[in-house]
């Protein structure tokens, strides 16, 4: 798996991206969850550019 850490912006990302990253392994509601963030993360992003 790539180090999803690096696509993770360091001012905007939410909140929930690295308390999902750290338990993602435990629960798979929680990877989802990760995934979720990570996404409106990048479409946050697209819609700022």
């Amino acid at each position: 798996m790539a180090d999803i850490t690096a696509l993770q912006l360091p001012d905007t990302s939410p909140p929930c991206l690295p308390a999902s990253f750290s338990t993602s392994s435990d629960s798979p509601e929680r990877a989802q969850l990760l995934w979720r963030c990570s996404f409106s993360s990048v479409s946050a992003l697209r819609e700022t550019f």
